[in-house]
């Protein structure tokens, strides 16, 4: 009986991922880049070296 109690857990986190996150992402990347990547015709390079 527990292993079919942490299946149905296992399930119900499954279809909560499907229908909040993976939809709320789509929607993000559909109205912005999340990186903020453009090419910047001014820049000299897009290297930024190592960091410290």
């Amino acid at each position: 009986m527990d292993a079919l109690r942490r299946a149905c857990v296992l399930a119900l986190l499954a279809v909560a991922y499907l229908f909040v996150v993976v939809p709320a992402g789509l929607v993000a990347r559909l109205l912005r880049d999340p990186l903020n990547r453009a090419l910047r015709p001014d820049a000299r390079t897009y290297w930024s070296g190592p960091r410290a």
